[in-house]
């Protein structure tokens, strides 16, 4: 693929993507741009390559965003933050959800797991302490990514018509691939169509971006807003200083 197809090809989706970022506008005009500059990338070569990726030590800080257009004139929408440490190939994780004002502490070490939730301002008063640990063979990012490829390529519905493109971008100062599937299905005489794209950073593996969009009616984007590929992680990044009257319970 030709540099200026790339260039032409990325500044489409940014400028796009700024408008709406959960229309599937996007997806149907990269896949457009896509075929009209012949692209060579297949899903089996991005998967192959994505296969020879090792887990790696990794912070990011993300947001969620779903949308439920489900019942007319009253969509839903819910945003979660996420910090993520993640060191799951020497078994540590940490994670931090903010939603609501409420903030949730999952952290992982040495084989035992503890989760705790702000319910209010004084605290949750309830942890929860569990003996399953974290391994990098299914928790770490990296691999999370090609279970997902995985996923993608073998999730489809039976009678569907199904097309991926996948074009090269720039995302956060990085160089990604940009994977789109369009599964489209006609069920009780009404198209059905749902939309996911992938933006996987071509030198480490890891997810920067991804929607999902199902007849635009139930809608979720992730977007990592900060990432450190060469982390200083230390010991307090893994334990969880738990408010004094707690109750720890066992799982």
């Amino acid at each position: 693929m030709k540099k200026q197809t790339l260039i032409v090809v990325s500044t489409l989706a940014v400028v796009l993507s700024a408008i709406s970022p959960f229309s599937p506008v996007l997806a149907d005009r990269v896949n457009a741009a896509a075929s009209k500059n012949q692209q060579t990338l297949t899903l089996d070569q991005v998967i192959a390559e994505m296969n020879k990726k090792t887990p790696i030590s990794t912070y990011t800080e993300a947001t969620f965003t779903t949308q439920n257009r489900l019942i007319e004139n009253s969509p839903k929408t819910a945003t979660t933050n996420y910090k993520w440490w993640d060191n799951t190939i020497n078994n540590e994780m940490r994670i931090e959800t903010t939603k609501d004002g409420r903030t949730g502490f999952y952290v992982s070490k040495g084989g035992t797991s503890t989760s705790y939730k702000e319910e209010s301002m004084e605290g949750n008063k309830q942890a929860v302490i569990s003996s399953a640990g974290v391994k990098a063979a299914v928790d770490n990012k990296i691999n999370n990514t090609k279970q997902e490829l995985t996923k993608l390529k073998k999730d489809i519905l039976s009678d569907a018509k199904v097309t991926f493109h996948i074009v090269e971008e720039t995302l956060l100062n990085r160089d990604v691939y940009h994977i789109s599937k369009k599964q489209e299905k006609v069920r009780n005489n009404q198209s059905d169509v749902t939309y996911n794209e992938l933006w996987i950073d071509k030198k480490t593996g890891l997810k920067l971006k991804s929607i999902s969009n199902a007849n635009d009616k139930q809608i979720s984007e992730y977007t990592v807003t900060k990432v450190d590929f060469h982390p200083q992680f230390n010991e307090k990044d893994f334990t969880l200083d738990l408010p004094k009257d707690v109750k720890i319970i066992e799982n």
